[in-house]
């Protein structure tokens, strides 16, 4: 049995390392051959490669020795670059905080909803302009303006 273990873990390292030294792989012409058939075929790979979009997901817990908390996040992160010097840039989240304060709440009161829209301008090396909306809710009873709690 043991031997079995140590034959197949032999084998995984090996494969994973062989596939460490590939340097090179043959790249796939179909797209290009596709594009060159017309020439009112309009290119749609060179807006695709301008086009940035990631996602992502974060939870995390803390306790006070008697009482949990957590919040947990789906994100979600977008990018258009228009120009080499012009970008669009979005993002959205949804967050949900549980809390021994809010059991008696229905969970749709528990969501939150955060997003940031923004255009970002670059006219020179040194220089950026940016253009952004944004809405980043906090709790209730907590005002990013008051440093005290709101009653």
């Amino acid at each position: 049995m043991i031997n079995k273990f140590y034959s197949i873990t032999v084998i995984f390292i090996f494969t994973v390392l062989n596939a460490q030294f590939i340097s090179e792989l043959p790249t796939n012409n179909v797209l290009k051959n596709i594009s060159s058939q017309g020439e009112d075929y309009t290119d749609l790979i060179e807006p695709l490669s301008r086009f940035n979009i990631n996602y992502g997901f974060s939870t995390s817990m803390i306790s006070d020795g008697k009482n949990f908390y957590s919040i947990s996040g789906i994100n979600n992160n977008f990018s258009y670059s228009l120009l080499n010097n012009l970008k669009f840039n979005g993002n959205v989240g949804l967050y949900i905080m549980q809390s021994p304060l809010q059991k008696h709440n229905p969970l749709m009161e528990q969501l939150s909803v955060a997003y940031d829209a923004s255009i970002t301008y670059q006219p020179f090396k040194n220089s950026t302009l940016q253009f952004r909306i944004q809405n980043i809710p906090h709790q209730k009873n907590y005002s990013p303006f008051y440093r005290r709690f709101n009653q």
